[in-house]
């Protein structure tokens, strides 16, 4: 079902089309690790610095101009950067003209990397805006993944059974928007 549901459209590469197409963030969830060193509980690279615990992680981009979910990217340890995820794959899904918004865990200063859009003081009130808003639209829509308990709560079957659970999740999620039974802060 999530080939179906989630997924990229052409229309997001039309350059006729509004520059700002995406918003992206990383959304961690807790996670049980199994312990087997008697002094250090946890192995830093599992570690979320968002949760300071134990964590599974996926990459989510989010229209900003329809409730619908284009993209994910998961499930990933949760140690691992937000940034490092977006360069795997997604990077070189986004055209050359198009822009794509995140939070400041995606600030960069590399020339190859001119789609990414961070909040900054140098933008204007509508522009500043604008962004506040789409960056909501995507914590709504983390917030009603949560609502589940099986995300809520910490999980404890594995990172393939987290896969699997937060994706159904997430695509029960975009058929209720697909319907109408669920929307979105628009921007």
């Amino acid at each position: 079902m999530k080939v179906l549901r989630i997924r990229w459209i052409a229309h997001l590469d039309d350059p006729n089309e509004a520059s700002f197409i995406l918003v992206m963030d990383g959304t961690d969830f807790k996670a049980w690790e199994e312990r087997n060193h008697p002094t250090l509980p946890y192995k830093r690279k599992n570690m979320s610095h968002k949760m300071n615990h134990s964590a599974y992680k996926y990459l989510i981009a989010l229209s900003l101009t329809k409730d619908k979910v284009h993209y994910i990217s998961g499930p990933h340890i949760g140690g691992k950067h937000d940034m490092t995820i977006f360069r795997e794959e997604l990077k070189y899904l986004i055209a050359p003209f198009k822009k794509i918004l995140g939070d400041s865990g995606f600030a960069t200063s590399r020339p190859d990397e001119p789609m990414v859009s961070i909040c900054s003081t140098l933008d204007s009130d509508e522009l500043a805006e604008f962004k506040r808003r789409g960056k909501l639209r995507l914590e709504v829509l983390n917030g009603r993944c949560k609502d589940y308990a099986i995300l809520n709560n910490m999980f404890t079957h594995g990172m393939e059974k987290f896969g699997w659970a937060f994706e159904a999740i997430l695509v029960t999620c975009q058929y209720k928007m697909d319907m109408g039974r669920m929307e979105l802060f628009n921007p």
